[in-house]
């Protein structure tokens, strides 16, 4: 190989693996596999991975895990979510968001947080091994000066794959790809007594000695709402479809899953549809906005409300073999 093929060879474009296109020597990452993955392909990877360590059946399967966690942040978390705490809270580079009632938490970066081309990564409490609270300070500009902070944050260690959870405490899950530590550096300016409420706060989630243990049919509840447990009787045509056929629909997957509510709710863009099964609400379809009237016109008329009427009404549907639903209407600010 001459000198000329050499350069080109480290500094020529090359191709990316996933989505074909070309990528200079800036925006690309090589691979296991003498491959490369660009920068716009790596952004749907994890902040926290080593891209060289896995090939590209392994990225593929990488990127289907980030699009699920994505979808449950916005799909089962911010539609149901109650509260949550978040460490600082106002970020000015990075945080820690808890999220109790799902077991789960996210880190938060404010060079990410703000741009839609990234996936919301979530961790799962029992996926923490340990964690520390780091504080480096940088020596000072003039002898005899004491030293002076640069930054304060935490060391989160995961459940690595290869790690023998037979030995850690019960319950634990090991993280299917990061097994490098993850360094979250809150800020520059935090101080000793910041650091102290942050290890205070993380303590109090038990990801110390006696690590939180998510109960697992909580979360597979979340999983398998995802996988179409909840819908997979609605019939898609009928989101397009007559508006009797959609209510009708609703309703019997509502009754086939053996929920007991049923929840219409008007929101500011869409219709959600959630049900209530065994004491948790799924969200189950959305629904353009532009059906809203004709949805609750229909409701109205077969449970006997006044269609006119736009305070609180109660109803009952009968035309269900063996079923007498109660219906209730409430107004909100979005109908």
């Amino acid at each position: 190989m001459g000198l000329g093929d050499f350069f080109k060879n480290i500094f020529g474009k090359k191709t990316c693996a996933f989505c074909g296109g070309e990528c200079g020597v800036m925006s690309r990452t090589k691979i296991k596999g003498d491959e490369y993955i660009c920068s716009k392909c790596d952004d749907m990877c994890s902040n926290f991975i080593r891209k060289s360590r896995f090939t590209k059946p392994e990225l593929e399967g990488h990127m289907e895990y980030m699009k699920r966690l994505d979808r449950i942040y916005n799909e089962v978390i911010l539609p149901n979510i109650q509260k949550h705490k978040s460490y600082p809270s106002a970020t000015q580079r990075q945080g820690i968001e808890f999220f109790d009632d799902f077991g789960m938490f996210r880190i938060m970066d404010g060079s990410r947080d703000s741009k839609d081309r990234y996936p919301t990564e979530l961790f799962r409490y029992d996926q923490v091994a340990s964690y520390e609270p780091y504080y480096e300070e940088a020596e000072p500009e003039e002898d005899g000066k004491p030293k002076v902070f640069h930054e304060g944050g935490i060391i989160i260690r995961l459940v690595g794959a290869q790690d023998d959870t037979t030995k850690m405490q019960k319950g634990l899950r090991a993280h299917p790809y990061i097994t490098e530590e993850i360094k979250v550096c809150f800020a520059n300016t935090v101080n000793n007594k910041n650091m102290d409420a942050v290890r205070l706060l993380l303590l109090n989630k038990g990801l110390v000695m006696e690590t939180y243990i998510t109960f697992e049919s909580d979360i597979e509840k979340i999983l398998k709402s995802l996988e179409g447990v909840a819908t997979d009787n609605i019939d898609a045509s009928n989101l397009n479809g007559p508006i009797t056929n959609l209510v009708d629909s609703i309703i019997k997957t509502g009754i086939e899953k053996r929920a007991s509510d049923i929840h219409i709710e008007p929101m500011r863009n869409i219709i959600r549809v959630r049900y209530r099964i065994d004491g948790e609400l799924y969200t189950a379809a959305r629904i353009d906005k532009e059906k809203q009237q004709q949805i609750i016109g229909r409701l109205k008329a077969i449970s006997n409300m006044h269609q006119e009427k736009q305070e609180a009404q109660d109803g009952r549907i009968l035309i269900y073999d063996n079923y007498n639903i109660r219906v209730s209407s409430q107004p909100n600010v979005y109908g």
